[in-house]
């Protein structure tokens, strides 16, 4: 503002000048305009002397930008592979407790899904704790196709399982498969570590209850909780759901084709 008016006064004693007529009016001119010289120049001083003040809290911008981006990429480099998670079994899912990336949605039911290097986990919320929430996993290749027949739900699956999860507030318990005999073995009930709170629902399962000897390089999953005889939140969403019966063909799977930790792939990005 101070700049402007100090042009508009030099403009207008330049004007001045150049209107005058004789040199008393000259001379006056030419000291008014030397006076409104030196004003302006001081404007132009004192602005000078201001701009590193203005200029500081926009280079602190720049900063915090600056900052939030080093967030951002160190963000990127986290989700650039699944990291081991170990829930807490208690009912109740904390910001991240499973890794951002590791939960999907299927209905109004959102799963989660995550693992380390003894265990597998998930949890269940919005689902009726009454009806069972059951899992099929495969990573040998040498398992069965032919799903276990529960609460009036089965039929072929779309890879090898070799073990099976189910999970509700009557009964929880795991099934290893009997290799190409189609069978599966009985329930061990005390294999899976369950916890509830409101309408959610967490199962911690040894790697070993479902059939493996360590924590397999890969595997493929996929599950549904049953009410009744009611197949709903299915993973993924394209396997059928409804009453469904036991010759329901599950035609698609989720793949993790790496387990590594903070390499591995994240469960629920690849669908089979």
């Amino acid at each position: 503002m101070r700049r402007s008016w100090a042009l508009f006064v030099i403009a207008s004693a330049l004007a001045a000048a150049c209107d005058g007529s004789d040199g008393t009016t000259d001379g006056g001119s030419d000291a008014a305009l030397d006076v409104t010289l030196e004003a302006g120049a001081d404007v132009v001083a004192e602005d000078a002397a201001e701009e590193p003040a203005i200029d500081a809290p926009v280079d602190a911008t720049d900063a915090g930008v600056d900052a939030a981006d080093a967030d951002d990429a160190a963000d990127v480099l986290v989700e650039a592979g699944s990291t081991w998670n170990t829930p807490t079994c208690n009912g109740s899912i904390n910001f991240d407790e499973y890794g951002a990336s590791n939960q999907t949605t299927s209905g109004a039911v959102t799963w989660y899904l995550t693992w380390d290097s003894t265990h597998l986990y998930f949890a269940v919320q919005m689902a009726n704790l009454n009806d069972a929430a059951i899992v099929y996993v495969g990573f040998s290749g040498t398992g069965t196709t032919t799903a276990y027949q529960y609460d009036g739900t089965g039929g072929t699956l779309p890879f090898a399982a070799d073990g099976v999860v189910y999970a509700s507030a009557v009964t929880q318990h795991t099934r290893t498969a009997n290799g190409d005999a189609g069978t599966w073995s009985a329930g061990n009930t005390s294999t899976v570590q369950y916890c509830t709170s409101g309408t959610t629902r967490e199962a911690a399962v040894p790697w070993t209850a479902l059939g493996a000897t360590s924590l397999p390089s890969s595997f493929r999953f996929l599950g549904y909780v049953v009410g009744g005889t009611l197949a709903y939140a299915q993973i993924p969403t394209s396997n059928p759901n409804g009453i469904i019966g036991t010759n329901a063909v599950f035609a698609h799977d989720f793949f993790v084709s790496s387990t590594a930790n903070g390499t591995g792939s994240f469960p629920f990005d690849t669908t089979e």
